[in-house]
């Protein structure tokens, strides 16, 4: 595991020997949920409203799709296309 950010009490992690579809795992207090990098959309797990409203915010600010994906393939290059 890798972790890639740290805020507001939400770590974000990428692991390596992963599963597609490219997800990064968050961790909010003893909540944990998966969201698809491209959509936004929880995989599995849980985490309150307003932690989930300032996850996908993050995601979507200064190009950082791109750069979670990259850092997913890297941590995964048997998955990639």
């Amino acid at each position: 595991m890798t972790t890639l950010h740290l805020f507001e009490g939400i770590k974000v992690e990428v692991y390596s020997r992963d599963h597609l579809p490219p997800h990064i795992h968050l961790r909010y207090g003893g909540d944990e949920a998966l969201l698809e990098i491209q959509s936004g959309a929880i995989l599995a797990g849980h985490l309150p409203v307003l932690v989930l409203r300032k996850c996908r915010k993050w995601m979507k600010e200064d190009g950082r799709t791109a750069w979670l994906l990259q850092n997913f393939y890297e941590l995964n290059p048997g998955l990639k296309k």
